[in-house]
This record gives structure tokens, C-alpha cells and sequence, in this order.
């Protein structure tokens, strides 16, 4: 509205001095010369969005383009209007920084023309901006409430305290502890109605992992051990009845499962116990030899249980054992033999050798056989009977295909440097051409021990060199072949197409260089390929060692007035004593030779046609030490309890459970040898596998062997 004053003038604004304006804020009358009201201090002029010339706020119309004044100011008070309810709304939904967001850009723009609108528009930015802060710090804190909760596993406490933080301020971090909490809270409602129902139905063995889990999820609930204490009370009370009726392998089922009944030093004595009792039961349903260690273990087994069906099986293994010694059988049947042979193959003790008159002697003079296989085998090489002529004594000639060296012999020593003795056979031709044994010895080394230096281990040798001499009065003119180490030859494997001798050598000599990682100066070496027919491949066999190692056994010799005709690995010689034994209606069969020896095993093949053989750190020993940390006692004695079981007394049991994990040992280096043999030479399986050496009469070892350690494991 514009009033006239009675004496106008010129203004800077255009509007005669006489002219008054009103302020739209507060109605006041302002003189046309004013550029702000007096009262409020609101602009009292306004550019038009046409022309831009400057116009009186309470124009209706632009004095210069006449544009609708009036029009433009009620589009702003529109504009102020709804973006102040836009950013009001926003906060009422907790998103302050948006309102913020909107109430900035409006403060910002020329859309908005009185003061008073961008005072209120500038306080609110302020007001949304404190709430915003204090919203968040009221957040954090239930936020850090929350975890507290959590912390104490109180997870519907916590789950609530989030809950009351608006989804409109969650951070991320908020988000993952609240999905955290409600998994734990479901997984803890889950659990205790799973163990109210169990307990209700007391099924206390189905109900205490449970109680076990929910205690790792509550480890401040100080009810759920009590819970758990009463429940494996119970459980330990159902476990004794039944050991003490006789259900042996439902109790050690139930303490298995039960996890150790509270882990209690007598629970664990009564696991043991069990698993002891429940073990030695399924070993003997599996043994198959009958001997004095099964009838000790079934004595052990009565003693133990009071069963009276253990009494009633050792008296009936006695009387059998008496018939079969009566009748003179050897290692007697107890069970049958597994259907399913775990090694593909049936385990036997080493036969009788059948081929050597005499050879039985041996065992009537109260050793073993199976001890002097090798020295057996030796000696048949120095009558020239052994099937394959391998000589790593190059002072020695022969043949290029093995064959030839000395002239037939009608006697000869083999000589066999074990780890505790020395074993000697002298065999002879009788005049009825049959290979017989006229002598044979066996000298323990003056120190005897699985940890023996190099020169010490020497030391033996040379010293039961010259109590053969001495004893048998050896010359030079005796012919006399001994063993170098398995460990210390190297043997490979291969087929040459047959051809004529020099092309064959040349392939040898080829082969040792690529096959053998030594320099040729360095070492000895011979083979022997198996004879053949046709254009059909050839199987050669390649042994060699360090030149030092062969020279240093010769020289034992040499420097005593003797002479060595032959020096060949143990693992062959075996290979030649059995070859011998294959004849006749055994021609075709192949047969394995598991020699467990004090600190090393030989496992050797031996066919008509073929022979592989590999050696790997396993023993007796192996089993001593088993034993001794079970029984916590010495070498000696442990020796004594792996082969005499019943000498272990009350421990009958441990001593045959810790032989469980170098028995497991022992039957993968056997597969694994068996598979390198059919990878090597032969996809087929041996037709029988023999177990010879002392560690083979370690009890319980061939029924390992046969069945598989799967066979009688108790879990």
C-alpha cells in the first residue's frame, strides 16, 4: 500500500520522498528513502524477476515491465512454506541430516526474501543439528549397554537395548552386533528347550553336549555346570553297572560318547580300563595263530572281567596248543584266516626251508630259523646255487649277465652282520648233490645297543671276525660271502628289449649313471637280467654302494688272513634263499619276504621271472620304544615284553595297546612298498607275503598285518 505525503522528492530507489512503504513483516510504515523497515529491519525493496529493477516490497506490480509482483512473493512464501514442513517431516523420521540438508539449500537461494523466514529457516538447521547430536550420543550409549550385556551373555537384555536405537541412525556397525545377537539369542532359546525336553525325557547322554555347548555360550551361567555335574554323575553311575555286569563295550561306548564323563582322573582310569578290556576282546576274535601269548592274554582277559567265558577259552587254547605241539605243528591255528586280506595277500610266518638238509637243526639247537635266511642265501651264492650272482666285491670276476665268477664249490660260509650278532652258516654238496648244513654259529657283538656309533658298530664286526677265525680256523682258502647293509645300497628296477650283450651294457652303464646319484669313481655297482626268450623285454636288476662302505667290509677280512668271494645286499641274499625254495609245484608263485630286522626292514619280492625289494627305517626297536613308554621301562625289558606277553604281569594290556601305532606304521610302509612293487614290476599281488626277523614274533603283529589296524579299531 502507498500513501502520498504532501512533499515528494526524489529517493534513490526511484519513490518520491513522500511515499511510505509497509514493511510486510511487521506493517510498519517505512519513508520511501528507506531501504530497511525502521521497526524490524526487513528489506523493504526487491528486485523484479523480469527487469531486475528494484521495486518496493509492497508493490503489486514491476514499475518498469509492469510484471505481477505480488505473484512472485506468494510463489515464495510457497516455496518457504512446504520446504519448512519437508524438513520438519524428515525430522520427525529421526533423518536429520536430510531435513539439514533441505533447510541449507533453501537458505541458500534468492527464493526466500524476508529476514525473519531465513532466521527461522537458520535456527532450525541449528535445532535439527543439536538433535542430531544428541541423538547419536544417546545411541553410542545404548550401543556400548548393549555389548555390555552381551558381554555377560545376556542376550535378550542386549537384543532389547539395540532394539530401542531408531533403524533410521544404525551404522553398520550397529547392524552386525545386532544380527550377532539375535543368532546367539535364537541359538540360545534353541538349546535350553532342546535340554528341558531331553532332561524331562532323561536322556541325560543326548542332553549333556548339549548343556556342554550352551555353557560355551553362557560361560557365566553357574547353573549350567551344576546341571552338567549331576548329569555325568549319572551317566558315570550307568557306566559302572555295566562294567561291573559284564558289558564291556556298552560302557566304553557310553564314556565315549558321554565326552570323558567330566574329565576326572578317575573317569580317564576308567576309560583306559574299557578301552583295554573292550580292545583285547575283538584281538583275540582275530588272532589266528594259537600260542602262549594268546592264552596269557585270555588269562589277562579272566582276571580282569571275572567273565567266565574267558576262563572256558584259555583252558580250551591250552589243550589245543598241547594237541598241536604233540603233533609238532607249527604256529597252529587259533580263528580262520580273513576272508578280506587287507594287504591282498596271506600273512604267514616264514616256512621251513625245505631245499638245505639240516637246515631244521638249527631250531633244535634252540634258535630261529628265520635268523640265518640270510646267511643261508649267502652261502648257496658261494656253491654257485643262487639264482641271481650279483657281487658287489669287484675283486671278484664274473659274467656280464650275472652268471660265472668261481668255478662251482662244493662248501661255503655265509656270514651275516646283523644288528646284534653275527650269524654263520657253512653249507656243503653231499655227494648226493644235496645242498646241506654243516655248520652254523651265532656270536653276539660285546656291545649291544639301537644307538651304536659307526666305530663302534666296527668295532663289533672286526672283533667277530676274528672269533670266526679263530674258532673255525679260516683261511683264504675258504670261500666265504657276507652282507653289506640294505641301508647302504641303492637298487633300481628296469626292462631292456633283448638284444646282444654289448648293446646291453651299454644300456647298463647308461642307466647307472642316470638312475644312480653318485659319481661311477665313487661307488660299486653290478646287475643281473633275468633270462629271457624271444624279442620280450628283459628285467635287469642294478645294485651298488659306496665304494668306501664295500672296501671297508672286504678289508675285515683281507686283514685277518681271509678272503671275500662275495659281497651282496642282505634283501638279495634273502631273494636267493627263497628262489630256491620256489621250485617244483611253487615255480610259478611270487612270494614277499617282510624281513623286520632290530633297526632296519627288507621288503623283498621274489619270483621265477622277477625280484624287487626296498628297504626302510623300521624295527624291533620300534617296538621296544613303544612298549618302554607305555611301561615306562628299559630296552631290555621291553624286548622281553613284546615277544613273552604274559611276562608283562598286570600290564599285559597296555604292552600290547602301544604296540597299536608303530603296528598302523609298519602296515602303510608295507602297502607303500607293495604298490612301488606293482608300479615298478608287476600290477599283480604277490601270491603269499612271509614275515621273518626277530621283530616278526612281536605279538599281535600278524593279526595287524592280516586284518588291518581298521578292523580292530574300538571307536
Amino acid at each position: 500500500m502507498i500513501i502520498k505525503r504532501d512533499q515528494p522528492s526524489e529517493s534513490s530507489f526511484g519513490v518520491e520522498p513522500n511515499d511510505a512503504i509497509v514493511c510486510l513483516e511487521c506493517k510498519a510504515l517505512n519513508s520511501g528513502s528507506r531501504k530497511f523497515c525502521s521497526k524490524c529491519g526487513e528489506n523493504l525493496w526487491h528486485k523484479c524477476p523480469g527487469c531486475d529493477e528494484e521495486n518496493p516490497i509492497s508493490d503489486a506490480f514491476c514499475g518498469s515491465c509492469g510484471d505481477d509482483l505480488a505473484k512472485t512473493l506468494r510463489g515464495n512464501e510457497i516455496y518457504f512454506r512446504e520446504t519448512l514442513a519437508a524438513a520438519k517431516a524428515k525430522a520427525k523420521e529421526l533423518d536429520f541430516s536430510g531435513a539439514i540438508a533441505l533447510l541449507s539449500g533453501a537458505e541458500n537461494t534468492n527464493q526466500i526474501r524476508l529476514k525473519s523466514q531465513r532466521t527461522e529457516v537458520t535456527d532450525l538447521i541449528n535445532a535439527f543439528r543439536e538433535r542430531r547430536d544428541e541423538l547419536k550420543t544417546e545411541s553410542n550409549e545404548l550401543l556400548a549397554k548393549a555389548q555390555y550385556y552381551l558381554d555377560k551373555s545376556s542376550f535378550g537384555k542386549s537384543l532389547q537395548t539395540l532394539n530401542l536405537i531408531p533403524e533410521q541412525v544404525r551404522t553398520p556397525e550397529m547392524i552386525d552386533l545386532i544380527s550377532k545377537v539375535q543368532q546367539k539369542d535364537a541359538e540360545f532359546r534353541r538349546l535350553s528347550a532342546e535340554i528341558e525336553t531331553l532332561v524331562g525325557k532323561q536322556a541325560f547322554l543326548e542332553a549333556l553336549p548339549k548343556i556342554e555347548m550352551l555353557a560355551k555360550l553362557r560361560p557365566h551361567d553357574t547353573a549350567l555346570p551344576k546341571l552338567a555335574n549331576d548329569i555325568t554323575q549319572r551317566l558315570g553311575r550307568k557306566v559302572e553297572k555295566l562294567r561291573l555286569n559284564g558289558k564291556f563295550k556298552e560302557a566304553y561306548q557310553l564314556i565315549q560318547r558321554a565326552g570323558n564323563l567330566g574329565n576326572t582322573e578317575k573317569t580317564a582310569n576308567l576309560k583306559k580300563e574299557l578301552e583295554e578290556v573292550v580292545w583285547l576282546t575283538k584281538y583275540i576274535k582275530r588272532v589266528q595263530t594259537l600260542d602262549v601269548n594268546l592264552i596269557s592274554v585270555l588269562d589277562y582277559l579272566a582276571s580282569k572281567t571275572s567273565i567266565e567265558k574267558f576262563s572256558q577259552y584259555a583252558e580250551k587254547a591250552r589243550q589245543r596248543l598241547a594237541a598241536a605241539t604233540k603233533k609238532q605243528i607249527q604256529h597252529p591255528e587259533w580263528t580262520a584266516p580273513p576272508e578280506d586280506l587287507t594287504l591282498g595277500a596271506p600273512v604267514r610266518n616264514g616256512q621251513t626251508v625245505r631245499q638245505i638238509a639240516n637246515f631244521s637243526t638249527i631250531a633244535m639247537n634252540g634258535y630261529d630259523q628265520n635268523g640265518f635266511i640270510v646267511a643261508a642265501g649267502l652261502a648257496l651264492q658261494g656253491l654257485g646255487s643262487a639264482k641271481i650272482g650279483i657281487n658287489l666285491n669287484k675283486s671278484q670276476k664274473k659274467g656280464f649277465l650275472g652268471f660265472g665268477g668261481r668255478k662251482s664249490a662244493t662248501e661255503a660260509w655265509g656270514i651275516d652282520f646283523g644288528q646284534s650278532a653275527v650269524k654263520v652258516i657253512r653249507l656243503v654238496i653231499a655227494p648226493n648233490q644235496i645242498v646241506t648244513l654243516d655248520k652254523f654259529d651265532r656270536i653276539p657283538y660285546q656291545k649291544i645297543s639301537p644307538n651304536l656309533s659307526e666305530s663302534e658298530q666296527r668295532s663289533n664286526m672286526l672283533q667277530a671276525v676274528i672269533h670266526l677265525k679263530s674258532k673255525y680256523n679260516l683261511t683264504k682258502n675258504d670261500l666265504i660271502s657276507t652282507t653289506i647293509s640294505s641301508s647302504q645300497v641303492l637298487g633300481r628296477f628296469l626292462y631292456l628289449p633283448s638284444t646282444d650283450e654289448k648293446t646291453m651294457k651299454s644300456a647298463l652303464e647308461y642307466e647307472v649313471k642316470l638312475q644312480i646319484p653318485f659319481p661311477t669313481d665313487e661307488i660299486v655297482w653290478d646287475s643281473f637280467i633275468f633270462p629271457g626268450t624271444g624279442t620280450e623285454k628283459r628285467l635287469a636288476v642294478i645294485t651298488a654302494a659306496k665304494k668306501r662302505d664295500a672296501e671297508r667290509i672286504s678289508e675285515l677280512f683281507s686283514a685277518n688272513g681271509m678272503l671275500l668271494a662275495n659281497l651282496q645286499s642282505e634283501s638279495i641274499a634273502t631273494a636267493n634263499l627263497y628262489a630256491n625254495e620256489l621250485r617244483g609245484n611253487n615255480a610259478n608263485k611270487t612270494l614277499a619276504i617282510l624281513d623286520i630286522g632290530a633297526e632296519n626292514t627288507n621288503f623283498c619280492v621274489i619270483g621265477q621271472d622277477k625280484i624287487w625289494f626296498r628297504s626302510f627305517s623300521f624295527g624291533g626297536t620300534t617296538f621296544n620304544r613303544a612298549i618302554g613308554k607305555s611301561l615306562l621301562t628299559t630296552n631290555e625289558i621291553a624286548e622281553e615284553r613284546k615277544i613273552n606277553t604274559k611276562s608283562a604281569g598286570k600290564e599285559i594290556g597296555k604292552a600290547i595297546l602301544a604296540l597299536r601305532i608303530p603296528f598302523e606304521d609298519l602296515l602303510a610302509e608295507v602297502r607303500r612298498s607293495l604298490q612301488a612293487y606293482q608300479a615298478d614290476i608287476c600290477p599283480k599281488t604277490p601270491n603269499e607275503i612271509w614275515c621273518i626277523g626277530g621283530g616278526s614274533y612281536t605279538s599281535g603283529l600278524l593279526t595287524y598285518l592280516r586284518h588291518g589296524a581298521e578292523s580292530l579299531s574300538i571307536n
